[in-house]
Order: structure tokens, then C-alpha cells, then sequence
């Protein structure tokens, strides 16, 4: 049966994630979401992903979390109108590893083919580091765009996570449809313990829209009051009765998760903001 990460776990998770908005002072762990929340355990940073060319701007890091054994993929959301422009590339692609009959987000595709290697290299040091026991964990997370790229990256590092003994679990927040049923459905396949988490009428996880042949991978966690207290929904990945439900959106909604917002860290020392 499926077991979603708790409350808690989800709002550590969506920490590490939001750190990848505060780029400059991760070697120090110091960065406003670093020390937002003290029982969250600090992290150790080994390498960063990034194309920083104006017309694909993608960052993210890697870092080892000692206290739980664990390495943690986190990429940085859309942050400026380039990024805006590659969430609206919608052209289906093949996703080299994927089944003949699954496509993808071109834009999400190609965002994360141009730091894959970098990811690899850092991962596979990351993972190195950690001791046999307790079971090593793989933790891939990103909020909106970097949402997306976690998606990428957890069915991408599945192979490298089994070689080391580790398993691979991906929590997303504000997650865009990433490409069609059967990558879907492969996407799954590869990563077992997926959590898409998803915040009342947050427009983003409805794009690119279901009727171009989008569609989103389970599991989806529904929270629909600023609450402990979430909807695990069912495993379609498009539940009628979660956020599929509203057809009415809020753009705010979309940088509000778990009770914090994404701006909360913009004029922050080290963080990034919409440019």
C-alpha cells in the first residue's frame, strides 16, 4: 500500500526545495530557508547544477543530509521570463529512456539534459558519502519549473540510486504536467514513493492542459486549507476530486505551499527573486 511522507517530512522536504532559491550561501547552509526551521537537519552541499545562459537558466544542488543518510536533488523553480518561456514550450518529445510510446514537455526535457551530466557526477560523489546503514535514501525535490526537473531526475537516477544501494523518493510542490499518460505511468514505475503535492486552486499542476494529452503521475497530496491535514488522492494521478476539481485558479496559490510562500525570501541576502 502507499505510505505518502507525513506533514512533517513534507515540510522539511519543501525546505531543501526552496533552498534552491537562496543559491549564493548554500556552502554555509546559512541561507533564509536553510535555518527557517531548526528540526530540519542541515545540510552539507557537494557540487551545484547549472546552465546559466539567459535562455536556459537552471540551477540546482546536491547536498548530504548525515543525520538521515541521505542525498538530496533540489532544483530552483522559474525565477525569470526565459523560464516563463520554457514552461510554455509545450512540444512533445521522446524522452530517450522512456517506453516508444511516452512523450515529454520539451522545454522541462531539455532544462534538464543540460545539466545531466553535472547531476551524475555530483550525485554519484553524494552518494559515496553515505554510510551502509540505515538505508541510504535518494531525495529528489524542486518547487513549479525545478518541480518538473525533479520528475526528470528521479526516473533519470534510478539506475545509479540501485547501484549504490539506495532508494530514490521524489516529493514535488506545485508540479506542471510533465508529459503523457504512458510516461506517466513509466515514470511511476521507476519511482515508487512519488509525491505530488498540490495546494487549492494553484493553476500550475493544470498545465500544459490534460486535452493536449498531458497527463500527471501519482501520487497526489491535496491540501485545501492551510492545514496539517491533506487528501491522499487515488492513483490515477488526475483525481476528479483533488485539485482536478476546480477550474477556477489562483496564481498566488502557486508560490503558497504548506504555509509558506516562495516570496518570502525575495530581498533576502543570497536569494534570488522574479526577474
Amino acid at each position: 500500500a502507499y505510505a505518502p511522507p507525513t506533514h512533517a517530512e513534507q515540510v522539511a522536504t519543501q525546505l531543501y526545495a526552496y533552498a534552491a532559491m537562496c543559491p549564493y550561501n548554500l556552502s554555509r547552509w546559512e541561507c533564509y530557508w536553510c535555518v527557517r526551521e531548526p528540526r530540519v537537519p542541515p545540510a552539507t552541499v557537494v557540487g551545484y547544477v547549472q546552465n546559466l545562459k539567459r535562455a536556459r537558466d537552471v540551477f540546482g544542488y546536491v547536498a548530504v543530509v548525515n543525520s538521515t543518510n541521505s542525498v538530496w536533488v533540489a532544483f530552483r523553480g522559474s525565477h525569470n521570463v526565459p523560464n516563463v518561456g520554457e514552461d510554455l514550450d509545450f512540444v512533445p518529445v521522446r524522452d530517450a529512456d522512456a517506453p516508444s510510446d511516452a512523450w515529454v514537455h520539451r522545454g522541462f526535457y531539455e532544462d534538464y539534459i543540460s545539466v545531466r551530466t553535472q547531476v551524475h557526477t555530483a550525485v554519484t560523489k553524494a552518494l559515496a558519502a553515505l554510510k551502509p546503514t540505515p538505508p541510504k535514501l535518494l531525495m529528489v525535490t524542486g518547487h513549479s519549473l525545478g518541480a518538473a526537473l525533479a520528475r526528470h531526475a528521479s526516473t533519470d537516477l534510478q539506475p545509479l540510486a540501485r547501484a549504490a544501494n539506495a532508494e530514490v523518493l521524489v516529493t514535488t510542490f506545485g508540479e506542471p504536467r510533465v508529459g503523457n499518460a504512458p510516461f506517466a505511468a513509466w515514470a511511476q514505475s521507476r519511482v515508487a514513493r512519488s509525491a505530488r503535492v498540490t495546494w487549492i486552486r494553484d493553476p500550475v499542476p493544470h498545465l500544459p492542459p490534460a486535452a493536449l494529452g498531458f497527463h500527471h503521475p501519482a501520487h497526489e497530496l491535496f491540501y485545501e486549507q492551510n492545514t496539517t491535514r491533506f487528501a491522499v488522492c487515488d492513483g490515477s494521478g488526475e483525481d476528479a476530486a483533488c485539485s482536478d476539481r476546480w477550474d477556477v485558479y489562483d496564481p498566488l496559490d502557486h508560490v503558497h505551499y504548506l504555509g509558506a510562500y516562495v516570496s518570502d525570501a525575495f530581498g533576502q541576502p543570497n536569494c534570488v527573486q522574479f526577474e
